[in-house]
């Protein structure tokens, strides 16, 4: 029995979380993706190699000229992107004086 490899699980994965809506835990596509690719391959042994074959085709397009070239412009793009400061320090609380804010009694 052939067993799919991890970067044929890892593509399949993706593509159901895309079509989930990019939603869901990634553990549960994961191993879907992996349930899925051992049926495919398993249930069709005299096309085995065809099923190999669409999967290896659908793997060899996310590497094309032309998405790697898109990989990279989006990549620049988040590179000159303005970053945005993130405040990690903890909030500072007003040291308690022991004086009265209000100068005026509180009562009437």
């Amino acid at each position: 029995m052939k067993f799919p490899t991890h970067e044929e699980i890892s593509h399949h994965a993706h593509q159901l979380w895309q079509d989930s809506g990019c939603a869901g835990n990634a553990d549960a596509h994961w191993f879907e993706a992996e349930r899925q690719l051992r049926d495919q391959l398993s249930t069709s042994p005299s096309n085995s190699a065809e099923g190999a074959s669409s999967i290896h085709h659908t793997l060899s397009e996310g590497n094309s000229t032309q998405a790697v070239e898109q990989r990279a412009a989006q990549q620049k793009r988040e590179a000159r992107a303005p970053q945005m400061a993130t405040h990690t320090a903890p909030n500072t609380v007003p040291a308690a004086t022991g004086k009265p804010l209000w100068s005026q009694p509180h009562s009437s």
